[in-house]
């Protein structure tokens, strides 16, 4: 079975701080897109702090329509699941 990989944005609020916990007991491979550092943060999680007023300098996952999915922004543009949690602070 593939390797699920996961960006979960806003994982530092309330809600995203619950899926992150479910995320990380099924495994794979997890990456954080967040405005600030996660406390405690694990050694195997990838975290990536974004100024949102200069998000065009980032990275963001791509569309795949042939696949019908969220990949990687780059070569291999492996899949990865997406969940966007966004709020208020």
């Amino acid at each position: 079975m593939e390797e699920i990989r996961s960006l979960v944005i806003g994982a530092t609020g309330l809600v995203g701080g619950e899926i992150l916990k479910i995320i990380k007991e099924k495994g794979g491979d997890v990456s954080l897109l967040s405005r600030s550092p996660l406390n405690n943060k694990s050694d195997d999680l990838k975290e990536y702090i974004l100024n949102f007023n200069k998000i065009d300098e980032f990275n963001m996952p791509k569309f795949d329509n042939e696949k019908n999915q969220f990949v990687e922004p780059y070569i291999p543009n492996n899949p990865i699941a997406l969940v966007h949690l966004a709020g208020l602070d």
